[in-house]
């Protein structure tokens, strides 16, 4: 989706396609960030289970949707890229979400042996 985003009708080669690659980037890694951050503020907030994971859901992908929406590309892209974009933010919000569960637990316990071992997942 991003790449719809970025993509420019008039190319002139290597230099149009290097910015397009920087401005690419740069969405994404401030995409990322604003994507904890969104997250941190709902967790903060008390958002918890499955109303958190719809909540980052809808924080993280809504302004992507919007873009896409204003940038008049709209269009060009078919429902099973959208579908698919869309699953990609889903995996997105479930594995960040587990993740950061995962390092807010703190190290496991340890065992009545001794062992520091848990399982996880």
């Amino acid at each position: 989706m991003a790449a719809t985003l970025t993509r420019r009708e008039d190319g002139d080669g290597g230099a149009r396609a290097a910015s397009s690659r920087l401005v690419n980037a740069t969405l994404h890694w401030g995409y990322g960030a604003l994507g904890g951050v969104s997250r941190a503020v709902l967790v903060r907030r008390g958002a918890a289970g499955w109303r958190l994971e719809v909540a980052h859901l809808a924080a993280v992908w809504g302004p992507w949707l919007a873009l896409l929406a204003l940038s008049g590309r709209a269009g060009r892209l078919g429902g099973r890229a959208l579908l698919v974009d869309g699953g990609k933010h889903v995996v997105y919000v479930l594995v960040t979400g587990r993740a950061l569960d995962l390092l807010s637990a703190g190290p496991p316990a340890a065992g009545a042996d001794g062992s520091r071992g848990r399982d996880v997942l």
